[in-house]
Order: structure tokens, then sequence, then C-alpha cells
């Protein structure tokens, strides 16, 4: 369906047009029928009002009157032309071209008999006709027959030589064309932009450009701000960046709307700095920031604006102006595309209400857009990081289902669905994303940053598993691949576990007084290497060396889950050297400052035993009768 915007522009051709329309004289012998003169009178009356069901009803009831006539012919073209204002469709485009098959037969016929078109308006009618079909058909992606009809058009194709369209329809020889008269800027305006749309085009777009200033008027300066905007545009294709800001210059002199002074000024400010000319970029479009948020400023212009600001270093505006045009009605890809760069400028600062508020509608929405998947990835990690984990994990399949779905998107969803699969210990579940991420980097020309973060879970879920050799194989390749990858501390662990496997106990233990030196930066896996390194003391019953390394812990802050497990650790050290006293001390610590820790059951186990075995100690010393 075309655009109201492209809807307002064939309005606007015909409305002009119309002017010419009653000059068509009365002179047949149809005149003297006064119910004609009434519905044709009826019919102009309405078109120029834009009541377009109407005028088509009254053109259509007075070409019947006055069949196999001028006036007749002239009356369906308006009847049709009402039915395309009304609902442009493929249907009524249909129509517009078959008129143009049955003009080229009227004027043969004309021909024949030594007369021609009487009406000063055909031209321009038969002009209008071709630039509505050409935009149907850029609207429907069929380049190739809007190029070649807009050509014929503009007088650079010859219509008798013209070969059948690409689609199989009727060749456009068959259609009429204006005659004797130089077509208008429109038909050369259209082309131009069509041609800045096809590869390699950018010379006929700026042949056409210029031939549209030619022809602009100083009455018309709509025309000729669109002639010259598509020539500055049509130079920056071509690399002539003088030519590009001189039309700029002459564009900027004219009564410039909203959203055309802000893409002028941006690209004049690109060309500037293509030229080497002293311009401070931010300072220059700064000020375009308050006319995009109180103007009348599309959505296109003002995104284009919000990410010239980001990549001048004015993040902050650039945010303002994305959350501005995040509030505007969701009816083009540009609102849709700001909402997410909202939402994920949210995540980076962890804000998940945010990042849930301008994702949430659009992740749940019926109508299809290329932005769904990633309003479904947003939302959902939001949701598993606000405590919605199963919530959030089928929103990101969801997700994954999204047909056309990029390499990059599914890599991070699947990176987010692998890690809370993990972290809920799903892990057959994770190790299927796991896999197809493993598989996709061994494509890659370049190891992606993420990798280690996946060998190290495939490589903790073998050592769960206790395939401690496959453990230690993908370890090594992490150690050797990415020696300075932030966790390393993480990769010292497991590998730790897997000499502790093989019993290497001072192997492991090296590695895990690494890991518990690194406490101030990563002081969670340093308790729990901490923890581990204390167990190996334990297996070897060195149990002085054990209470040191869990006192190690315990120093470490915030660290509760950890603390609690050291000091039944440490209980259990005071049992085995049967200091009572002190293992109580450590149980009895537990139970009062851990209780929200599974240990605090195993610290009051232990206490009820140590009580139980005083008590039938006491019982044996004082010769008391079990």
């Amino acid at each position: 369906m075309p655009t109201d915007k492209m809807l307002r522009t064939v309005v606007h051709l015909l409305g002009v047009m119309l002017s010419t329309f009653p000059s068509f004289a009365f002179s047949q012998s149809a005149t003297s029928n006064s119910h004609l003169a009434s519905l044709y009178q009826s019919a102009t009356s309405l078109f120029a009002a834009q009541e377009y069901s109407a005028s088509s009803r009254d053109f259509k009831a007075a070409a019947a009157l006055c069949p196999n006539s001028e006036l007749a012919l002239q009356c369906e073209y308006f009847a049709a032309i009402s039915d395309w204002n009304r609902t442009p469709n493929a249907e009524h485009a249909e129509a517009i071209e078959k008129w143009l098959e049955q003009a080229k037969r009227f004027e043969a016929q004309l021909e024949s008999k030594g007369t021609k078109i009487a009406s000063k308006g055909w031209n321009q009618w038969i002009e209008a006709a071709h630039l509505i079909q050409a935009k149907w058909e850029i609207q429907t992606n069929k380049l190739d027959t809007a190029r070649r009809r807009l050509e014929i058009l503009v007088g650079i194709e010859d219509p008798s030589k013209n070969e059948s369209t690409p689609n199989g329809s009727d060749s456009l020889q068959k259609l009429a064309w204006p005659r004797d008269c130089a077509c208008s800027a429109n038909a050369w305006i259209e082309l131009g932009y069509l041609a800045l749309k096809l590869p390699d085009q950018e010379k006929l777009a700026h042949n056409c450009f210029d031939n549209a200033v030619q022809q602009c008027h100083a009455s018309n300066e709509s025309l000729l701000q669109k002639a010259l905007w598509g020539n500055a545009q049509s130079c920056v294709r071509l690399e002539e960046w003088e030519q590009a800001l001189a039309h700029l210059t002459q564009l900027q002199s004219t009564s410039l709307d909203d959203d055309l002074k802000i893409q002028a000024k941006l690209l004049e400010s690109r060309i500037k700095l293509q030229l080497k000319m002293s311009i401070d970029v931010a300072r220059a479009i700064e000020p375009l920031v308050a006319l995009a948020t109180t103007g009348n400023v599309g959505p296109q212009t003002t995104y284009d604006l919000a990410l010239a600001l980001l990549e001048f270093g004015l993040a902050d505006k650039s945010d303002e102006l994305l959350l501005n045009l995040s509030s505007r009605p969701a009816s083009t890809p540009f609102v849709l595309e700001a909402r997410i760069r909202v939402a994920r400028n949210a995540a980076l600062k962890s804000d998940w209400n945010q990042v849930k508020s301008f994702t949430q509608e659009m992740s749940q929405s019926d109508t299809p857009s290329p932005w769904t998947a990633f309003a479904q990835y947003f939302y959902g990690k939001a949701l598993m990081k606000t405590d919605e984990m199963e919530k959030g994990l089928g929103i990101m399949s969801l997700a994954l289902r999204a047909p056309d779905l990029s390499v990059d998107l599914e890599t991070s969803i699947r990176l987010d669905i692998s890690e809370a699969l993990y972290q809920s210990e799903k892990w057959e579940l994770a190790a299927a994303h796991l896999l197809w991420l493993a598989n996709s980097a061994s494509q890659s020309k370049s190891k992606p940053d993420w990798l280690p973060r996946v060998l190290l879970r495939q490589a903790e879920m073998l050592a769960n598993k206790n395939s401690w050799k496959e453990s230690e194989n993908i370890v090594s390749v992490i150690r050797n691949d990415f020696p300075t990858w932030s966790a390393a501390p993480e990769v010292d662990y497991l590998l730790a576990r897997c000499q502790i496997a093989k019993a290497d106990f001072d192997a492991a233990r090296k590695l895990l007084t690494r890991v518990l030196d690194s406490a101030n930066s990563n002081p969670a896996i340093a308790a729990r290497a901490g923890w581990m390194m204390g167990e190996t003391y334990m297996m070897q019953r060195r149990y002085g060396d054990a209470i040191n390394t869990y006192q190690q812990v315990l120093a470490i802050p915030n660290q509760s889950y950890w603390h609690a497990a050291c000091a039944v650790q440490l209980g259990l050290c005071a049992e085995l050297s049967q200091d009572t006293s002190t293992a109580t001390e450590w149980y009895q610590k537990v139970t009062s400052s851990f209780t929200e820790t599974p240990f605090a059951v195993t610290a009051q186990q232990r206490l009820v035993r140590i009580a139980s075995e005083t008590q039938q100690s006491q019982r044996i010393g004082s010769g008391t009768k079990r």
C-alpha cells in the first residue's frame, strides 16, 4: 500500500491539472444533454473536494451518457483516478494502466480520421497517469519497469522500441504517451529519486535533477527544493563535494520545512568534513535537537539526527532524542528501532524496568516487524534479571523462532539462554545452545570474545559428569587461546578441580592459591577456591593447613555462603582434633549467623551429636548404667 505522502503527491498533481478539465469544449452533440452537464459539474466539484467515492460514481455515469467520445474517455480517466485516490491498490493501478491502453487506441482512431485530441490538459493527464503507475511500481519493488516507464516519459527512451516488462505484462509501447510536450519537472524528479535507489546510477540521477532544476519555476518552490535536494545527494554519491555543497547552499536559501532543514544541515556538515573545512559538527548540529522535538519533523529525520549526535560525541542529546521518538505512535520502523535502542541503553545501565516498558508491547504485538525479535530478546532478558526466569526464557525462545533472524541476534539470545539454563542447573538444555555457539565460533574468521565463556561452561558441565580428561582438554584450550581473559580465575579453579580428580593436590593448590589471591577483583570465585583448597588439606588430614586456609576465606567480605561452608569445616577440624569446645563454638556461629544457608542444618546436627557424645562420656565416667 502506498504511503500517505505518496498519495498526497498524486492528489496535488491531479488537483492542479483539474483546473484544465472544465476547459473541454462541450461542442459535441452530447452537450445538449443537460443531465450529462449536471453530472459532469457534480463530478468535478466532488473531485476537487476530494470526495473520491462520489466523484468516481458521477464520472462513470457521465461517461456512460457519451460513449466512444473524448469526453467519455476523460470522464473514465478521472473515475479511475478517483478510485486510486480513494484506495491506492493493485486493482486501481491496473485500471489506470488499462485506461492508458484505451487512450492509445482512441488517439489512433482520431489520427485515422485526420483529427486529434482537443483537450488542452491531455498531455498532463497522460503524464500523471504514468507517474502514478511508476510510483506504484516503485512501491511494489518493480524498479526496472518503473525506470523504463520514467525514461520514456522524460524522453530518454523511445516507447516504440520498448519491450515487455519483466512481470510479463503488455509492452509499454501499447500505452499513450504525452505528445509534442516536454515532461514536467515532476517526471525528472521521480526518475532521479528512483535512480538513487539503483546501484551505480548516480550519474543518471544527477542528470535528472539538473533537468528538473532547469524546469522548476520560482513560483513552485516545493519542486525546486526536491530537485536541489536530490541533486545534492547525487553529487555526494559521485563524491563531487563542491557541487553538492553549492546545491545545498541554494536549497538553504529557500523556505525549508523543519524536516528538510535538519537533513540539509546534517548533509552539509558531512560534506564540509570531506572537504576538510574547519567545522565543529557537534556544535553545528546540537541546536537541531530543539527543532526536532518541537517542530514538524518526521521519524526518519529525527532518527538520523539522533544517530549523528551519537556519532559526534553527544550521547546524552542522542538519548534524549531517541526517548522522544520512542514516545511517538509506532507507525514507522524508525520509531520501533528507536525503542530498541532506548531499551539497549537501559539494559547497559541495568535499568530493567525501563527495558520492560519499551519492549513489552512490541514483543507481544501480532504485527510482523523486523524489530519484534529484538524486543523479545530485551524483554526476555529483563524478565530474567527481575526474577521471572521461566517467563523470560519463554519469551527468548519465541525470539529464536523469528524468521530471518540475524546471526548476531541469535548469538546474543543463545548466550543469555545458555547462561540462564546453566545457572538453573538445566545442563542438557544448556548444552544444545552451547554446542550451537561453539560451532558458530568455529566458522568465524576470528575468535569471538564470548567464546571462552562458552568453552568454560562446556568444560564445567563435563566436570559435573566426572569427565575430567575432556574437561581439562577444553580448559587448556581456554588458557592457551585466551591468556588475558578477564575470567581467568574461573579457568584456574576448574583446572584445579581436574588436578584434584587426579589426586595431584600440589598442582591444584598452586592454581587455587592464584585464584585466592584475586579476592579483591573476584571475591566469589576466590572464596570458593579457598574452600576447595581447604578441602584438599582435609583429604590429606593436614588439619592445621586446612584451618589456615578456611580462615583466609573468612577474611573475604560479603561471602556469607562460603563463610558458612568454611565455618562448618573449621568446626569439623576442631572435632577431628578432639577440641569439641572450639568445634561447638564454630557450629553455634553457623546456626546463629548463617541461618539462611544450608550449612545451618549441618551445624545443628553436629551440635546434637557433640552433645550426645558428651552426655554419653559423662555417664561412662560416672559409672551410671546405660
